[in-house]
């Protein structure tokens, strides 16, 4: 019985790894802009910081959903930023978000498709 009970608990995590949320790839915004490119992909931004209540829910409970992960990640190159941490990354010389959490939806040349704040 003890045997059992591991071997289903084993499979449990196993089976638990292809469940999986939103892909966000950590990519300077030139690669991100090559990669939608490449895989005929838009891009879509999550800019957020550590202490917006709003922006750790999205990542806690909406981005981990199988669900939207399979559908960003099917059609969208994912960034994820912390706009207090990340200032310096090359998407903030283009976009200055005004508010957390702020979306953006990119062409894969970076022109803006839509955002919200």
């Amino acid at each position: 019985m003890r045997r059992l009970t591991v071997l289903f608990c084993l499979s449990m995590v196993a089976l638990g790894g292809f469940a999986q949320g939103v892909r966000f790839v950590g990519c300077s915004f030139d690669e991100a802009k090559a990669l939608a490119s490449r895989e005929g992909k838009l891009i879509f931004v999550d800019v957020y910081t550590s202490w917006c209540g709003p922006c750790r829910r999205m990542s806690k409970d909406v981005f981990t959903d199988e669900s939207v992960g399979s559908y960003f990640n099917a059609h969208y190159v994912c960034l994820q930023l912390d706009a207090e941490k990340e200032c310096g990354h090359g998407f903030f010389g283009s976009y200055t978000p005004s508010a957390y959490p702020s979306f953006y939806w990119l062409t894969p040349e970076g022109e803006l498709l839509d955002s919200r704040s």
